[in-house]
């Protein structure tokens, strides 16, 4: 080591290599972290063709081969040393970063803690430079003939820093990560052809194209492809592109999330915070929805430079960025028709690890959705004189705009209501579909005035925990505001005075004990507005019609009419669809028809 103070000093100088080790704990974490640091320098170096080869979930080898810019002699050495770079001039670049890479970290990083080899050549160049360096050791450089871009082979990851080599995980979960990394890149990227090979197999093609939609495809499948909406927002300096999953299409984890500024795959809480506000009562407890978000933003109110891995970013104006999220997946959201059809089980999934996944045959993807409109009576059905429609007989003004021109046939189980239209059969859950009625009504009434009270003729006395009822008093005058009036009345017990009335249904006194055991355990949220939120969701439940409800043909009638006026009909305020789709052509494939 390098030591210029006073040989008695505790305090040295580190020398270059041990410099660059340190910082490879830093940057290098995983062979998936090498990957990246190099797929994001093919990137920047204009390729239109990056090829990943690996072995051994990378532990063992590593190959990435572009058809980029490429680098001279002079550039290539020059860019293995620490802190050189191409991107960064002075000061002043840092506040206007447009490139992936930009500190110059990653190559010395992992040139110090592998068995390393770069082969480049630019298109102006006659030959090629080969670059060979293991670890510490002495390196080598010689010309060789190769293609115009670059070839970046490591080998051996951590074999000189033994202590870090033995907290890798196994192939099938460092290949995993390898996966994640080049498909976040695909989506982002749909004009760069990417493919990863592993063991020799290929596991991953992906087309060139310039529709994130088809590679949503190729990465997650078509039937996922079918189900995603698309955004397109722009509010000034800010634009937002991508696509977000109908809220009947859920994950129980967040793994097929992908957030991107500046092209720059990120995570971010605010960003993620905002889609999952957007989504709100679409989403059922336990369930992630699939989003893949492109936000194109001035790189001057962003600061890229505070995470080592560049995995995390700054930005200015958090509450400008929050909003334009929010409002770009929520207007999206209501935009749609988001009625979920039930289709044969047989769709296409993302295939376990390890695996081997064939070239898509087809190199474009536009996903269509044409109702099924039989053109004559199929032979095999008896004629039917057309059906009256109850809607006609009994609303003649009533017109569909978000929901579907159907015609109500009949209620079964005295739980939901059956209708059709020309092509499609759909099912109406009366309790969901009232609960959202009832939220927005009850929203809007919150939003414009306090709720109405109905006082009992005879207060009801609640007896609660020290525990519970410390929480009660804590919210006594919140719940004031929804139209409850309760006080304290002993120690551990309330006086309930008065309850809410909403949409002219009063609460039976019988039901109050629950709902204040439900108002207890939501006050455990300790955002206000989520509180309330969860607490106006209570009483839109218990205020609407249940399962098991027998209705008339004008309450079901009714009932859709005031679904149609909702903002958000196709689900309930907890996310459960209000509706769902089967069509004549699925039901024809389930009896074996077509």
């Amino acid at each position: 080591m390098q030591n210029n103070s006073d040989p008695a000093s505790r305090i040295i100088l580190l020398d270059n290599h041990l410099i660059s080790k340190i910082a490879a704990g830093e940057v290098i974490e995983r062979p998936a972290s090498v990957i990246k640091e190099l797929t994001e320098n093919s990137i920047d170096a204009g390729a239109t063709q990056i090829t990943v080869e690996v072995e051994d979930g990378g532990k063992k080898l590593m190959r990435i081969t572009d058809n980029g810019a490429g680098m001279t002699k002079k550039e290539a050495e020059l860019a293995l040393m620490r802190h050189a770079t191409s991107k960064i001039k002075d000061e002043s670049d840092l506040s206007s970063i447009h490139t992936l890479g930009f500190r110059g970290e990653a190559l010395a990083s992992i040139v110090s803690v592998s068995r390393f080899s770069l082969k480049t050549k630019t298109k102006e160049s006659q030959t090629g430079t080969e670059i060979t360096q293991d670890g510490a050791e002495e390196r080598t450089i010689k010309e060789i003939g190769i293609p115009e871009g670059t070839t970046i082979t490591v080998k051996d990851l951590f074999f000189n820093t033994p202590a870090r080599q033995k907290y890798l995980k196994s192939s099938s979960t460092e290949l995993g990560n390898i996966i994640d990394v080049i498909t976040s890149y695909t989506l982002i990227y749909p004009q760069i052809h990417f493919k990863l090979i592993s063991n020799a197999n290929t596991l991953f093609t992906s087309p060139k194209t310039h529709d994130m939609q088809a590679n949503i495809a190729t990465i997650y499948g078509k039937d996922v492809a079918e189900d995603m909406l698309k955004i397109n927002y722009e509010i000034p300096p800010i634009i937002i592109n991508g696509y977000i999953s109908k809220p009947s299409l859920t994950r129980a984890g967040k793994r097929h999330q992908s957030i991107y500024v500046n092209k720059r795959h990120i995570k971010n809480k605010l960003i993620t915070r905002a889609i999952y506000d957007a989504y709100h009562t679409y989403l059922t407890i336990g369930r992630h929805p699939i989003f893949i978000i492109s936000i194109d933003i001035d790189p001057k109110i962003i600061d890229v430079n505070v995470h080592p891995a560049k995995t995390e970013i700054r930005i200015e104006k958090e509450s400008d960025l929050y909003e334009a999220v929010y409002s770009a997946v929520k207007s999206s959201l209501e935009k749609s028709e988001l009625i979920p059809e039930i289709k044969d089980n047989t769709t296409q999934k993302r295939i376990p690890l390890p695996y081997t996944r064939p070239a898509p045959q087809k190199t474009s993807y536009a996903p269509q959705k044409t109702p099924y409109l039989p053109t004559k009576t199929p032979s095999y059905t008896p004629k039917i004189a057309p059906r009256q429609s109850l809607i006609k007989e009994t609303e003649k003004d009533i017109t569909f705009q978000k929901l579907p021109d159907m015609q109500i046939i009949s209620q079964i189980a005295n739980s939901y209501i059956i209708a059709e239209s020309v092509g499609s059969m759909y099912m109406i859950d009366q309790h969901a579909a009232h609960e959202r009625i009832n939220y927005e009504k009850l929203k809007k009434t919150k939003d414009n005035r306090p709720n109405e009270s109905q006082a009992l003729l005879n207060p009801k006395i609640i007896e609660l925990s020290q525990k519970d009822a410390a929480i009660l008093d804590e919210k006594k005058e919140l719940l004031r505001g929804t139209g409850f009036d309760i006080e304290p009345y002993s120690d551990n017990s309330f006086s309930v005075r008065a309850i809410p009335v909403i949409l002219g249904k009063q609460y039976s006194e019988s039901n109050v004990t629950d709902v204040i055991t439900d108002i207890i355990e939501a006050s455990k949220i300790t955002n206000i507005d989520n509180l309330k939120d969860s607490i106006i969701k209570m009483i839109a439940c218990k205020a609407s019609i249940k399962a098991g409800e027998k209705l008339t043909d004008k309450q079901m009638v009714d009932l859709l009419k005031e679904l149609e006026m909702c903002d958000a009909p196709y689900t309930c305020p907890h996310g459960r669809p209000t509706i769902i789709e089967m069509s004549f052509k699925e039901i024809e494939k389930r009896f074996k028809r077509t």
